[in-house]
C-alpha cells in the first residue's frame, strides 16, 4: 500500500443535534476532524485527508471537500466521491464519518494492513457491517458504486454484500472506539459543549 485517501463524512443535516456542524463538536480540545485526522495521520503518515461532502463551516481546516457524486443518494454519493478521488491517484481509500471521536491510530493501523487482497474490509456489529470504518480497493470497488447509485440502490450495506466485502475482527476494547455522537446526550456524555454554529 503506497498511497492512502482517509475519507470523513461530513454530509448530513445532524437533525438529532439540532443542524449543526457536528465535526465542529470537540472531544479532549479538539474537533472531531481534527482529531481523526491526527489519529489516522499516525498510522500512516503520508495520507491525504479530504472531507466528503460540502459545508462552508469546515472551510477552517485545509482538506479538499469532495462534492457527492451524485449528490442525492446519501452517502453512497460520498463514497463515490472518495473513490473515484482515490482511483484517479492510484490509492487506497479508507472510509470514516465525522462523529466518531474515539477512533486511534490503533484500529486504524489494522484497518490499513489486515486483508490487503480485499476489495472492502470493515468491521461488523450485529450482523451489520460498520460502513464508516471501512478500506477499499478504489479503482475495484468504484465501477459497482456507481452502478449501484444509477439503479436507486444507494445502501451502503447492499453495496457491501454484493462486492463480498472482509470482516475485520475486532476486540471488545476495539469494538467500542466505533461509537459514534449522534445526540446532544452523546456528546455530552463524552464532555462536550454542544453550542456550536451550524
Amino acid at each position: 500500500m503506497t498511497a492512502v485517501v482517509l475519507g470523513i463524512l461530513i454530509g448530513g443535516r445532524a437533525t438529532r443535534m439540532g443542524g449543526i456542524a457536528k465535526g465542529l463538536l470537540e472531544h479532549r480540545g479538539k474537533t472531531l476532524i481534527a482529531q481523526a485526522a491526527q489519529q489516522f495521520l499516525l498510522a500512516y503518515p503520508q495520507a491525504e485527508v479530504v472531507l466528503l461532502g460540502s459545508n462552508d463551516a469546515y472551510a477552517q481546516f485545509n482538506f479538499a471537500q469532495l462534492p457527492d457524486e451524485p449528490a442525492s443518494c446519501g452517502p453512497l454519493g460520498g463514497l463515490i466521491a472518495l473513490l473515484n478521488h482515490a482511483a484517479e491517484r492510484g490509492s487506497t481509500a479508507v472510509l470514516i464519518g465525522c462523529d466518531m471521536p474515539y477512533l486511534n491510530a490503533h484500529l486504524f493501523s489494522r484497518l490499513l494492513s489486515e486483508s490487503p487482497e480485499a476489495n472492502i474490509l470493515a468491521p461488523r456489529s450485529t450482523g451489520k457491517w460498520e460502513t464508516l470504518c471501512s478500506r477499499f480497493r478504489a479503482e475495484a470497488v468504484l465501477v459497482a458504486a456507481r452502478r449501484r447509485a444509477h439503479s436507486g440502490q444507494h445502501g451502503l450495506q447492499g453495496l457491501f454484500d454484493a462486492e463480498r466485502a472482509l470482516e475485520l475482527s475486532l476486540t471488545e476494547g476495539e469494538r467500542a472506539s466505533l461509537g459514534d455522537w449522534d445526540t446532544p446526550e452523546d456528546a455530552e456524555r463524552g464532555g462536550v459543549n454542544t453550542a456550536l454554529p451550524s
